[in-house]
């Protein structure tokens, strides 16, 4: 049985029930620590805000730490906390060096990114906030100096957790090290924030996706986070590695196991922290902000428009009649921000609150209808240099489905790959399909299954919102008009993943439409061809062996390709 929030007195198999009983928050609420209350007013007002709104108000002065800000959450988190509270006060930002980068580089290619254009353009002072700070949650205490350490426990009165491996193919020694021990060494720095008020933990709707349906619980752990970390510490990789299918048990990978543990070590810490936990389920591109349809990379949904706009994605396999749990990105963090707003200033006990971001349960759409509008959307305004008609098909039945990718993906990658070869270029299709197709596996268990997702806490939240912070900061999923997210969505992936002018649409149109002319060419003269040298070979030797010596090379091709895969 789950441990239920809402009453103390839930009590779960395998965990006592002392510990499940969740004191009151032992942090009082304390005076902003550094900063003048009267320049942060006058800044709300710079910004037209008038310092006027609940949620303003807490933010305001106040020093944030974000862990993640370089992903696509933590982006979209940054730039939200500057351009709606811009009378906070430092935002620190724990970055680790990489790729010969140190961290002020890394923030500047962070705040390069198109969503803090406008920002720049009208408040470019706001940037003055951002504070990197070197540290790295997969290293002991968080890998930060001793001076950087005493300056968050001293001045941060907010934490937001976002940082974690995301990978669904992650090894599962790193996925602990980053998911699990990173949350437990950013918890142990949490104890010594003197002014701490909130701290939100971003973890998935599917940590718990053994179950079909999911409240806002706190499941008890699939194991012991304390007994895994010790076992990963010791244990050899390559025996991990074997045993990591029956670790995970019935989760599909690494990434929802390992997510799941985490929440463990936040709920053991709720009695003694103000904690809260926002669980977004499918997250995709900006629905309004910063950008409508703004996204930075090819992860989850953004990686299936791109695969069936270009030409290269035909057959997916898919139940197209269950619901596809999306949130857009400023969804959930709209809801962050509130959260820590409403963690750090509610009285009703200190109980650990649990907030299932998700679409599915108030405003449906069914991965059918994301077929359907996506193939229109993609056909009306395609990408460049797509290799054909963006057409591609959902199907439950697992067989016809893999004789579709091999008619509709693998033949298409070895003849293209071939001609290529013949005409002096690179042979890349037969690659990218093997790319492609280790994505679409990571993806079909959430394609073909479908959860029952419960979210009480997310509107009553709400309800409790002043109605100028609910519209500063929206997160109400039932406002959504999905048709009309979709062309944002197709339009945003075009314009900022793939780098692409909008005004190239016309000129992909029409490229398209040659492409398609060729394809049938091409295909109407292997047909003549082969029907040409089928009615010749019953009837002259020369054509019958010329017949089987071309049959004979089209399998060594493609064993010579497969072999090379």
């Amino acid at each position: 049985m789950p441990v239920k929030l809402e009453s103390s007195s839930a009590e779960s198999k395998g965990v006592s029930s002392t510990a499940l009983q969740l004191s009151t928050v032992g942090l009082e609420m304390q005076e902003d620590l550094v900063g003048s209350s009267t320049g942060a007013a006058e800044e709300d007002l710079r910004n037209g805000l008038d310092g006027g709104t609940p949620i303003v108000n807490f933010y305001r002065g106040k020093h944030v730490l974000v862990t993640g800000a370089t992903g696509f959450m933590g982006k979209v988190l940054v730039e939200k906390l500057l351009r709606s509270c811009s009378s906070i006060g430092k935002i620190y930002l724990l970055m680790r060096p990489k790729k010969r980068q140190d961290i002020f580089q890394r923030l500047k290619d962070m705040t390069d990114a198109q969503l803090f254009d406008e920002l720049k353009a009208t408040n470019r002072h706001l940037f003055d906030k951002l504070h990197p700070v070197q540290g790295d949650i997969t290293m002991p205490n968080l890998g930060l100096s001793a001076s950087d350490e005493a300056l968050l426990c001293e001045t941060v009165s907010v934490v937001f957790h976002s940082a974690a491996t995301v990978k669904f193919d992650e090894a599962l020694k790193t996925s602990v090290d980053m998911n699990v021990l990173g949350t437990r060494r950013l918890l142990v720095l949490a104890k010594k924030m003197k002014g701490l008020q909130s701290f939100v933990h971003v973890s998935t709707a599917y940590c718990n996706c053994n179950r079909s349906e999911v409240f806002e619980y706190i499941y008890p752990a699939p194991t012991d986070p304390d007994n895994l970390i010790h076992m990963t510490e010791w244990m050899d990789n390559n025996l991990l590695e074997e045993i990591t299918p029956k670790l995970i048990g019935d989760r599909p990978n690494t990434y929802t196991y390992t997510k799941a543990l985490a929440e463990t070590l936040i709920f053991k810490e709720s009695r003694s922290l103000p904690l809260a936990i926002v669980r977004p389920s499918i997250v995709t591109g900006a629905w309004k902000e910063p950008i409508p349809g703004w996204v930075d990379s090819l992860n989850g949904a953004t990686g299936l428009f791109v695969g069936a706009g270009k030409g290269v994605l035909r057959s997916i396999l898919c139940t197209a009649e269950k619901r596809a749990d999306f949130v857009p990105v400023d969804v959930p963090i709209n809801l962050m921000i509130t959260v820590g707003w409403y963690t750090g200033t509610r009285r009703d006990g200190g109980k650990l609150l649990i907030y299932n971001c998700v679409s599915g349960e108030r405003n449906p759409i069914l991965w059918d209808e994301i077929q359907i509008w996506g193939n229109r959307i993609l056909r009306q305004n395609p990408f460049n240099d797509a290799i054909w008609y963006p057409s591609g098909t959902f199907t439950s039945h697992y067989w016809l489905n893999n004789i579709q990718v091999f008619f509709l993906h693998l033949i298409p990658a070895h003849v293209i790959d071939l001609l290529s070869i013949l005409v002096g270029k690179k042979p890349r299709m037969i690659r990218l399909h093997s790319r492609i197709a280790k994505a679409i596996r990571a993806l079909e268990y959430f394609t073909t299954n479908e959860w029952q997702f419960f979210s009480k806490n997310v509107p009553h939240l709400l309800s409790q919102m002043d109605p100028r912070d609910a519209a500063i900061f929206d997160f109400d999923i039932k406002k959504i008009d999905w048709e009309n997210y979709l062309e944002d969505y197709c339009m945003g992936t075009k314009l900022f993943v793939l780098k692409e002018d909008r005004d190239s649409i016309k000129k992909a149109r029409n490229q398209l439409r040659r492409q398609v002319l060729k394809y049938c060419r091409i295909l109407l003269h292997i047909t003549l061809a082969v029907c040409l040298l089928r009615y010749y070979s019953h009837h002259m030797n020369v054509f019958k062996r010329i017949w089987f010596y071309l049959m004979s090379l089209v399998i060594r091709v493609h064993h010579f390709f497969v072999k090379d895969v």
